[in-house]
């Protein structure tokens, strides 16, 4: 049995196959046993092929987190006749994320969510309990730092306790709109996002940190024209999987 401390200062025990309780959040979560939930590669030891420790940067929203679809039900309460143009994370383009949603209103569904104590840390999950109980397991083996551009009231603890009710125990939370300089001034290894301006400007500005995109409709573009050094996954596990071909596996 492990024992791990929450940020309130009392012991959550998890025990494979069994369920844990924050009592920083009360919230309830079952883990499944390590072999079934985690894989090979969160059994690994976090060393690159080079002998280098890794340092993982993961951007939340859009990979981790469905803002999308946050924003969406919002602002449906806000203006119950408004109909989505596309689907959550689905608009062909970065800013069509709310289309037909007037720049007025989009700017009052704005500043809604920076008055809210609560609505970054209750947004639906992207990302599998799998995929989480593998970032859980790698946060534990080496570096693992959650970048984010949120914008509102205390969305640094908002994001802190959203990650814990994904059982992200161990979590640090970075607030930036520059992704790029972070990774270069921490040295990450990796990092993966949503954005493509972020992943593209990411890979050449800290060329020692490997950068990925996780693949969606409005951040497609022509690896042979810009952002030959971007690599695009289709879901976390899938950068998981690459992380894992990097590995010297050792017991």
């Amino acid at each position: 049995m492990v024992g791990v401390f929450s940020n309130s200062g009392s012991a959550d025990f998890e025990v494979p196959g069994f369920s844990i309780f924050n009592p920083l959040v009360g919230y309830s979560r079952t883990y499944l046993d390590n072999d079934k939930r985690m894989g090979d590669f969160c059994n690994s030891n976090c060393v690159s092929g080079g002998g280098e420790e890794m340092k993982v940067i993961f951007d939340v929203d859009g990979v981790l987190a469905n803002f999308s679809k946050g924003f969406h039900e919002l602002t449906k309460k806000m203006y119950p006749k408004w109909e989505p143009l596309y689907p959550p994370n689905e608009a062909p383009f970065w800013d069509d994320y709310c289309a037909p949603l007037e720049p007025n209103k989009e700017s009052e569904v704005w500043n809604a969510i920076k008055k809210s104590p609560s609505f970054w840390k209750m947004l639906e999950p992207l990302a599998t309990d799998e995929e989480f109980g593998c970032i859980e397991r790698l946060s534990y083996q080496c570096e693992v730092y959650f970048a984010t551009h949120r914008v509102g009231t205390a969305v640094k603890e908002q994001t802190e306790i959203w990650l814990q009710r994904q059982g992200i125990l161990r979590n640090t939370v970075i607030v930036t709109p520059l992704k790029g300089q972070v990774a270069d001034a921490i040295k990450a290894t990796h990092l993966i996002d949503d954005k493509a301006g972020n992943a593209i400007y990411t890979a050449y500005h800290s060329p020692s940190t490997k950068s990925y995109i996780l693949d969606k409709p409005y951040n497609r573009f022509d690896h042979r024209i810009v952002g030959r050094r971007v690599i695009r996954v289709g879901n976390v596990a899938e950068f998981f999987s690459h992380l894992r071909q990097e590995k010297d596996w050792r017991e």
